[in-house]
């Protein structure tokens, strides 16, 4: 895959629980050809397994995990936000969207 140009990121703290189902739906995205992405989990110094349901995902989607040590949503957004793509959009791990399509605007 090229370098990512649209990075999802989803930042959480200990709701695996929550993560896996969030996770699930975002195998079911429909990414139009072409377009390269990347699902980037920010692991909030969690202490359940988070890491453990990010790894379940490694060959089912792009995803990449972060680890922030310092708690707190604000501390998360500057590394969930790294320089080489042109987008970012953040997501939190609690309620599931279902039918998610991403598409060419």
């Amino acid at each position: 895959m090229s370098e990512p140009r649209v990075t999802v990121a989803i930042c959480t703290w200990n709701r695996s629980a929550l993560l896996r189902p969030t996770l699930e739906e975002m195998t079911r995205l429909e990414v139009p050809p072409g377009l390269a992405w990347e699902l980037l989990v920010v692991n909030n110094n969690c202490t359940d397994d988070t890491d453990r349901v990010i790894a379940d995902f490694e060959t089912r989607l792009p995803v990449r995990r972060l680890f922030e040590p310092v708690p707190g949503h604000i501390s998360e957004r500057p590394q969930s936000q790294p320089e080489r793509v042109a987008f970012v959009g953040e997501i939190h791990d609690g309620p599931v969207s279902h039918g998610a399509r991403r598409e060419r605007r």
